[in-house]
């Protein structure tokens, strides 16, 4: 008994470390690095500069993700969800929400989440670690859907720093 559980807990330690990790590489990402390339470069050339690395870090992460085996951030388990015949209302609710709106689901997990999950939402390890032209069609989707509102807000918030500045 105390094997399985040494197993277990092992298992729990990296589950957590691996998605820490990629929290905490996404939480510099998304504010110091974003807000230092705007205030550095302006809105035109650091937003250009996000729009072109913040691709990279994301296609990483799904590289790794689609090389491992757990579901280290739910979203494919929210996608089987669609099929879950749960006969309470919660399970009724989100079964329909996500069968009527999948593309919402995506969009919105692109923009309130991150674009890594929305890809991961949408196309999973459905391909296997190559991506085919529609998985490369739904990562470019995710990004532009989950960068694009992320920059303006980070541009706002810098532009004002700066005329509050002078």
């Amino acid at each position: 008994m105390s094997h399985v559980l040494q197993k277990s807990g092992a298992f729990v330690a990296r589950l957590g470390t691996a998605a820490g990790m990629i929290a905490a590489a996404n939480w510099v990402f998304d504010y110091p690095f974003t807000g230092w390339a705007v205030w550095q470069f302006g809105t035109l050339m650091g937003g250009a500069f996000i729009l072109v690395v913040a691709p990279m870090l994301n296609y990483a992460i799904v590289h790794w993700y689609r090389r491992t085996t757990p579901d280290w951030f739910g979203m494919e388990w929210l996608r089987a969800q669609e099929a879950v015949q749960s006969p309470t209302t919660s399970g009724r609710f989100i079964r329909t929400l996500l069968r009527r709106s999948r593309l919402l689901a995506f969009a919105a997990t692109a923009t309130l989440l991150d674009p890594t999950y929305a890809f991961i939402y949408q196309r999973g390890r459905l391909t296997g670690t190559r991506f085919t032209p529609a998985d490369w069609w739904w990562f470019g989707l995710a990004n532009v859907i989950g960068i694009l509102p992320w920059l303006i807000s980070v541009s706002a918030v810098v532009e004002t720093a700066k005329y509050i500045a002078t």
